[in-house]
């Protein structure tokens, strides 16, 4: 378990659990993480960063993946 509610009810389950899995790892979020859980996810998931997209003002939030046709796609929101 990497994270877990604070609530009396919910505090029973896991919110982000992890597992490793053949060569990789399964890692389950049952929670809508804010900012910083989101940040501490990220951080952890992928340490190192894979794209140019470092150190950007708090209002912004940027993505990178790929198209079905192979093209890199890269979404920017403020």
């Amino acid at each position: 378990m990497l994270a877990g509610y604070d609530h009396p009810h919910f505090g029973r389950w896991a919110a982000v659990t992890t597992r490793a899995h053949g060569a990789g790892r399964v890692t389950c979020v049952g929670t809508v993480p804010g900012r910083g859980l989101a940040r501490a996810l990220t951080g952890w998931l992928a340490s190192v960063p894979v794209s140019g997209w470092r150190d950007l003002p708090v209002s912004v939030t940027a993505a990178t993946g790929t198209s079905p046709d192979g093209r890199r796609v890269h979404v920017v929101h403020n």
